[in-house]
């Protein structure tokens, strides 16, 4: 039902009754890859046909304002899982408005900030906090191993949203920055950062502890095994606050706004410092969780990755949690990332949910921690390997899936035959597209926008013809082509036709750079 002091942070107060979008009627509108591997092309288009068959348009009385990317579970939208469909349908933003299924949970946020994690297609919370203070947080999902907590920065005040319900602070802030930089939409920007500035507040007063880390439970990963050594403080958590606040200092920079955008750089500084001080392990490395007595959990999961986000990783630790990735003993598994070390007790060959899965929205994270790092070859490694991964999957099974083995090219599969729930559900476009859709075109074949800048850069590493037709950014609609090369040292010859001008900066072979003018 809807309630007037909820969505007051966000202007767009009504679905406009706009029409869903019909893969055949729009598919001139998307992206058109030209790739060698016809098995990968085949995997992405089917993945953008399931994934536009699957969206969905406001329930009456929901309070929801937009049309959206939906995945069928618990007849619920997901913050987190939404974000991730929007890091690769953002690309087809001449067809539908991607980012808009983002929209309602805005127009679902609390008067105090908080957002839901999780909301019914009805519109109402599906982790609403009717017993006030102390919150109980549940290590596991059933809640028999919890334990009671204050937060420390509420005032007394309760929050509306039961911890279960809060985690992933970055995520919707993170698509919302990754549409910006191919819409260049300065509108929308405008129209969201006040929605995420009151999320980014509500998450500090409601979620923060006294040695200034953030309250984490099973919520954030689920049957971790994590969970069951009395986590308190979860590094993924504590990254992705910080992470939020770097993006909004972004944001706010876009728009001119200097003052806060120094605010939230110096907000991102003081988390990524607590963050080092509390949660880097010397001896093994790497960045661990806190347990209730603020002792690390010596377990390594791809969580510990999110501190790549941070401005905490100086280049020793960088080097050393490449090595982890590098290592074929922990990380470096024929299907990377790994939601679990493979040198970990309860590491298991086919995945099971955390205790090895491969998941879209981890190795989203591992790429972009791993880019701002400046370790661009390991990230095209990864993504490269993901995809394939993938296109192998569907050239087996003939659809994507929630997550994948971690041992061989397979859908993910539980260890416990009574519990079949942890094994990867099929035709999830959903955030199973991810890979076949964004890491083709992002890796595979290379581009990436700046549409505010007017600029496109191409990372060219393959020799064989590639490129893409109808690819999109700001209002530049432009068709462009490597042809094929007898290595990767010799200087690409590219064909272009675009309706505007823009700048094209291609790197390829070692290090080798130009800028051109395309007209």
């Amino acid at each position: 039902m809807w309630f007037a002091m909820q969505g007051q942070y966000f202007e767009k107060k009504k679905w406009d009754g706009a029409p869903l979008p019909v893969f055949e009627q729009v598919r001139d509108k998307l992206p058109e890859p030209i790739f060698e591997d016809e098995d990968a092309l085949k995997a992405y288009w089917k993945s953008w046909e399931m994934a536009i068959g699957s969206m969905r348009s406001p329930q009456e009385g929901s309070g929801f304002v937009s049309n959206f990317l939906y995945m069928e579970f618990s007849n619920s939208i997901f913050a987190h899982d939404t974000a991730i469909m929007v890091l690769f349908a953002k690309y087809g933003f001449r067809a539908f408005p991607s980012a808009e299924s983002l929209d309602n949970f805005y127009a679902r946020q609390h008067e105090n900030g908080e957002i839901c994690r999780e909301i019914r297609l009805t519109g109402d919370d599906y982790w609403p906090n009717k017993d006030g203070l102390p919150l109980r947080v549940n290590q596991t999902q059933d809640g028999k191993d919890h334990y009671y907590w204050t937060p420390p920065f509420s005032d007394g005040v309760a929050p509306k949203v039961l911890i279960d319900g809060l985690n992933d602070p970055s995520a919707m802030m993170w698509a919302e920055w990754e549409y910006y930089q191919l819409t260049g939409d300065r509108a929308r920007l405008a129209r969201i950062l006040p929605p995420q500035e009151k999320w980014f507040e509500a998450f500090e007063r409601f979620l923060k502890d006294s040695n200034g880390l953030y309250i984490t439970d099973w919520a954030s990963a689920d049957n971790s095994p994590r969970n069951a050594h009395n986590v308190a403080h979860g590094v993924d958590v504590a990254s992705q606050q910080a992470y939020l606040a770097r993006l909004l200092s972004q944001g706010f920079r876009e728009l001119g706004d200097e003052q806060k955008a120094a605010r939230y750089q110096q907000l991102h500084n003081e988390i990524s410092q607590r963050i080092q001080r509390l949660m880097w392990n010397e001896s093994a490395g790497f960045y661990f969780d806190l347990d209730r007595e603020g002792k690390h959990i010596p377990i390594k999961t791809a969580l510990g990755f999110n501190a790549l986000l941070t401005a905490g990783p100086g280049g020793k630790e960088v080097a050393r949690l490449a090595e982890h990735l590098n290592n074929p003993a922990s990380f470096n598994r024929p299907v990377r990332v790994p939601s679990l070390a493979a040198d970990e007790a309860d590491y298991y060959p086919g995945g099971a949910y955390n205790l090895g899965g491969v998941w879209p929205f981890m190795n989203a994270a591992v790429l972009a921690g791993l880019e701002h790092k400046g370790k661009h070859q390991l990230a095209y490694e990864i993504a490269m390997n993901y995809l394939q991964a993938h296109v192998e999957v569907f050239r087996n099974t003939g659809t994507v899936w929630e997550f994948l083995a971690p041992e061989k090219a397979a859908p993910g599969e539980s260890n416990n035959p009574h519990n079949p729930g942890i094994s990867a559900r099929k035709d999830f476009a959903g955030w199973g597209a991810y890979s076949p859709i964004a890491n083709l075109l992002e890796y595979a074949i290379g581009l990436r926008a700046n549409a505010p800048a007017g600029e496109l850069t191409w990372n060219l590493r393959q020799t064989g013809e590639c490129g893409c037709r109808r690819y999109a950014f700001g209002d530049v609609v432009v068709d462009i082509v490597c042809e094929a090369r007898k290595d990767a040292e010799e200087e690409p010859v590219i064909r272009a036709s675009t309706n505007r001008p823009f700048k094209l900066k291609l790197n390829w072979g070692t290090g080798k750079s130009k800028t051109v003018e395309i007209s």
